[in-house]
């Protein structure tokens, strides 16, 4: 380790040192100070009498995705995804998923959030900065568990209830959150040893939370309470465990976007506004250093690709949706990302596996297969007023649905169904 110091330049080295210095204070700081962020004691903070007030403040706040889904209209839109949606939230209130190539495990009735389901391998509830996570002499693969708990596996249970209004769903999705926080204490689990995962998370929690806001299962109080203090503590240790690198990359690019949107999900204030500020400015300035004017993303691998695209993108899609300017640049690297995915995308809509073959997302909503990214092509000729994106766009448009709103796919040409048949734009 101190020979490959010597390599690094001083900046990063000091960087390091800082880093490094603030996870052994936060091992007896963390817990402490945590335990001390009441959300009543928040709620005054960001100007608010009391919770229900504060509630009812970020439930008005608008939110970058759509949340509105006529019934009848998306079953004449895209016939039969209603009911694949259905089925998968069925799949998720039985929590029974399909993670990795697990195929299908039945995770239990009591989710253990530390356990890798294939091996058997349990990472102990302790300071996050101790745990050994990653040993390839152990049959085992931490990816389960953080993959578990960024709960976007439950993305289809929030679908369902958007369209079928069934408390049932918002029942269990309060559920699964109630397990995770009770066994997930800030700074103290494998689920928060990696800080992009708590980025990650930020997103999927923060649009529950707009799915459900208004539900019955969500207006008990204490959880309330317990739901905005772990959300403000997320938003909050990534601010304060950035993955910065001599040399950043995807993870460096999901702090700061999780940053981004949890600091503009709570709206104004020295706190949001900082947080948000500062993820800004990293991916303003990542932007151009990770992605090439031609629009290739450094990383040269195609999954990544994917993901790095959506990292910048959604958080640019936040700041439109609130009123708040996004360069121009930005937008045209973007733009520039949005045509190298046309560029390597196959005619039936699959794509080259180049480089690391990571398969991550931020929000998945729709039913394409994994290795189909067309929906990016739409979404930015939609954005961006790319006649020429918009005119090539082929394929499944459910994911532009959920993100951007019928209108958006009104827009596009006549898409392909995942069946062979065609929706009706």
């Amino acid at each position: 380790m101190i020979r490959r110091g010597v390599n690094k330049p001083p900046g990063y080295i000091a960087r390091r040192c800082v880093s490094e210095l603030r996870k052994q204070a936060e091992r007896y700081i963390g817990p402490r100070w945590a335990g001390r962020i009441s959300a009543a004691r928040l709620a005054r903070e960001f100007g608010h009498p009391d919770l229900a007030a504060w509630w009812c403040a970020l439930a008005e706040r608008p939110y970058f995705t759509n949340m509105r889904a006529d019934p009848a209209e998306y079953e004449a839109l895209y016939p039969g995804d209603t009911a694949r949606i259905l089925g998968l939230a069925q799949d998720a209130l039985a929590h029974r998923i399909d993670l990795l190539g697990s195929g299908e495990t039945d995770l239990g009735q009591e989710i253990d959030w530390h356990r890798d389901y294939k091996t058997g391998k349990r990472w102990p509830p302790q300071y996050c900065h101790d745990i050994e996570y990653n040993n390839p002499e152990l049959p085992s693969d931490v990816k389960f568990p953080w993959e578990v708990s960024r709960l976007q596996w439950v993305v289809p249970v929030g679908q369902a209830y958007v369209l079928t209004a069934d408390e049932r769903f918002a029942e269990e999705a309060r559920a699964l959150l109630e397990q995770w926080i009770s066994s997930n204490p800030y700074s103290w689990s494998v689920n928060w040893a990696c800080t992009m995962e708590v980025a990650l998370r930020i997103f999927t929690w923060t649009w529950l939370f707009h799915v459900f806001k208004s539900s019955v299962a969500w207006r008990s109080e204490d959880f309330q309470a317990s739901f905005l203090q772990m959300l403000y503590l997320h938003v909050e240790f990534t601010s304060r465990h950035l993955e910065v690198s001599d040399v950043n990359g995807n993870h460096y690019t999901a702090d700061a976007a999780g940053l981004v949107v949890g600091g503009l999900f709570f709206g104004e204030g020295d706190r949001p506004d900082k947080w948000a500020g500062q993820g800004w400015q990293i991916l303003s300035e990542e932007l151009p250093l990770q992605v090439f004017p031609d629009g290739v993303d450094f990383e040269a691998s195609v999954p990544y690709h994917r993901l790095v695209q959506e990292l910048f993108l959604f958080p640019a899609m936040f700041r439109l949706t609130i009123g708040r300017p996004v360069q121009d640049d930005y937008g045209a690297r973007l733009a520039a990302m949005a045509r190298v995915t046309e560029a390597y995308t196959k005619p039936d809509g699959s794509v080259p596996l180049w480089g690391d073959a990571d398969d991550a997302r931020v929000l998945p909503f729709g039913p394409q297969p994994i290795n189909d990214h067309r929906y990016l092509i739409g979404m930015a000729g939609v954005l961006w007023h790319d006649s020429g994106m918009i005119n090539s766009f082929s394929g499944p448009s459910e994911e532009i649905f959920w993100l951007l709103g019928r209108k958006a796919v009104e827009r596009l040409p006549r898409a392909v169904l995942p069946g062979g048949g065609e929706s009706v734009a």
